[in-house]
């Protein structure tokens, strides 16, 4: 995730890039063939934080988890 899809850098293997979305462009879900990932365009409001902390969130549960999958109930 990033804030600004400027900062989005290719890499070898398929990724998945979430970014706002700037006002007046599409919001639709497209391959960035030239940087070799998918960007996930959200609405920049909350929808965007929210998408942000829960991520965050989640990768907390498995890094506490000693990279193992989390049990089911310290997932949102």
């Amino acid at each position: 995730m990033k804030i600004n899809n400027l900062e989005l850098e290719p890499a070898r293997r398929l990724r998945i890039g979430i970014v706002p979305t700037r006002q007046g462009d599409s919001d639709r879900v497209r391959r960035d063939e030239g940087k070799n990932l998918v960007l996930c365009p959200l609405p920049y409001d909350a929808s965007f934080m929210e998408a942000f902390y829960r991520g965050w969130g989640i990768v907390q549960q498995f890094i506490a988890a000693d990279a193992q999958l989390p049990r089911e109930v310290a997932l949102p």
